[in-house]
């Protein structure tokens, strides 16, 4: 994808997947962002449930301690809508409380809604499908380079004995077919059956025939 900090390096081939390399598009248009702004972590699992769009809002919050709306909007660069409908489903789900015209955390943490919806054992189970979905992968993979004749271990192709003709009796073959050619063809009946299917004729039999 244009624009994007990773780039494709090395497509998958067989089981190998693909690789990746971080990289950096256009660095004379990059803003430089203070280091103590700048984190590298997991992704909860309970945005998956609030909506991974609200999820700035709620980390602009919880590290810089933003308590006006409005300030709240410039900082995660929202319009007015888009802020207050963030803020809106935060309360929902008791990550933020309102106070005046403020707004604050709320006593219900992302670990609080992950457990409420068990993303723990959805989680848990979408690893074991993706393990038996891989796991049939691999199978298939397998019987694919045992029909093309690839030794798995070692990537190489095995000899595969394949009947060839023999000359002598191919020789022969085409010397009967071209010594005797196409039967002939009687153009009378062939132009004849050609009139009769494009334009509808019929052939005429005479009294005296």
């Amino acid at each position: 994808m244009v624009g994007s900090p990773i780039v494709l390096v090395r497509p998958r081939v067989g089981r190998e997947p693909d690789y990746y390399a971080l990289t950096t598009g256009g660095p004379d248009h990059i803003t430089p962002i203070p280091l103590e702004r700048v984190r590298v972590q997991d992704v909860h699992p309970a945005w998956s449930v609030i909506g991974r769009q609200h999820r700035a809002v709620f980390e602009l919050m919880t590290y810089t301690g933003l308590t006006s709306p409005a300030d709240i909007y410039a900082g995660a660069r929202l319009s007015a809508r888009a802020g207050q409908l963030t803020l809106s489903t935060l309360a929902t789900f008791g990550l933020v409380s309102r106070s005046g015209r403020t707004v604050a955390l709320g006593t219900v943490t992302l670990d609080d809604v992950a457990a409420a919806h068990h993303l723990d054992d959805v989680q848990a189970d979408r690893i074991a499908r993706y393990r038996r979905e891989r796991a049939a992968w691999h199978d298939w993979l397998a019987l694919q380079d045992k029909l093309k004749g690839i030794i798995p271990a070692t990537g190489e192709w095995r000899e595969i004995a394949v009947e060839e003709p023999v000359p002598g009796e191919n020789a022969e073959y085409l010397a009967a077919v071209l010594a005797h050619g196409p039967p002939p063809i009687d153009e009378e009946a062939a132009a004849i059956a050609l009139v009769t299917e494009v334009m509808g004729a019929r052939i005429l039999v005479g009294a005296g025939t």
